[in-house]
């Protein structure tokens, strides 16, 4: 049986019926093609629309890792900034543990 990736399942055209200003929350197991997904199809269809993307990792080095292949496709990093957020479940824990919640950090 043929491995299945995300990039199978979706398209570009599938983003263009969930984004009507709704949150979407893309969750897959590890190996699945999600980050692929993301930086080649999700991140340049945002950015042409002006939509934004919250993406959050499991651990610090991987949001990293995320920074930098993000870059890439931005020519100035303050547009990036502006479209793209990058967190990991321990900061969203520790935003929530200050009273913040969820929904005031992922608004945008």
């Amino acid at each position: 049986m043929k491995k299945m990736y995300i990039t199978d399942l979706l398209s570009v055209r599938d983003c263009e019926e969930w984004l009507d200003e709704r949150k979407i929350l893309l969750v897959a197991p590890t190996g699945m093609g999600k980050t692929t997904f993301v930086l080649s199809q999700l991140v340049p269809y945002c950015a042409i629309r002006k939509k934004k993307i919250a993406i959050l990792c499991n651990r610090r080095l991987l949001r990293e890792q995320y920074v930098l292949d993000i870059a890439e496709q931005y020519q100035r990093f303050y547009v990036m900034e502006r479209e793209v957020k990058l967190f990991t479940y321990q900061a969203l824990a520790e935003q929530m543990k200050q009273g913040v919640r969820i929904a005031e950090t992922l608004r945008e």
